[in-house]
């Protein structure tokens, strides 16, 4: 009898396990090489602070954490196929405000900066004509309201733009002079510019309020927006 309860009770303890861990809610979160805010190392471990601050809200709710990785491009069509349920370090724009759900709360603020080929001296956004200046890819460096494309188009500058896929390869072509220029988060740019034979700039455009976004197609959306404003 002893052993039929014993038996039982452990039954039961598997079974409220169990019930505990499948009832994890899965929740995709979309990964790209932005160090040092979100990034994989050498090893292939993820880092960055919104990789911390993600996975202390995920470990607070309970979810089932997985990182889909991609390049910005990549991850953000994810989003918008409902592929992914969360974009992190994602500015915001009224363009996209049309396309994706934001949290509420702002979690960082940012800004982009222009470097340069060292043949180069460029200034100001009038020195930037007839170059051809790198940026990434469905970027709101490039698309935001008073990003790359919008101040040219401002001041009437003519310049040839080569969308790439991560910061890395823009700084790579500025260095190699297949590009007279690149535009990259500050972040990059401060962390990333002493390892390139490149110069800065005193060009700083699109501050951006940087939160996270969420597919307008997932039912989830508006759960994961309260708990991560929370």
């Amino acid at each position: 009898m002893k052993n039929r309860n014993l038996v039982f009770g452990i039954l039961l303890i598997l079974a409220i396990f169990n019930s505990s861990v499948f009832s994890r809610e899965k929740v995709r979160i979309g990964l790209y090489e932005n160090p040092p805010k979100l990034y994989t190392d050498g090893k292939g471990n993820t880092e960055g602070f919104w990789y911390e601050i993600t996975t202390e809200i995920a470990s607070m709710e309970g979810w089932d954490a997985e990182w889909v990785y991609g390049s910005w491009d990549e991850c953000l069509k994810k989003l918008e196929s409902n592929e992914i349920d969360i974009m992190p370090d994602t500015g915001v724009t009224p363009e996209r405000e049309k396309t994706y759900l934001f949290s509420n709360e702002t979690v960082y603020l940012s800004w982009t900066k222009i470097y340069c080929n060292k043949k180069y001296k460029i200034d100001t956004i009038i020195d930037l004509e007839g170059k051809k200046i790198a940026g990434l890819k469905n970027s709101f460096d490039l698309e935001g309201p008073d990003g790359l494309r919008k101040k040219l188009s401002d001041f009437n500058v003519k310049a040839d733009i080569i969308e790439m896929d991560n910061y890395k390869d823009i700084f790579k072509s500025v260095e190699s002079g297949s590009s007279d220029a690149g535009i990259v988060d500050k972040d990059f740019g401060y962390l990333n510019q002493e390892m390139f034979d490149i110069l800065p700039t005193s060009i700083i455009l699109q501050p951006a309020r940087m939160q996270y976004a969420f597919s307008r197609n997932s039912e989830k959306a508006p759960g994961l927006i309260k708990k991560i404003d929370k």
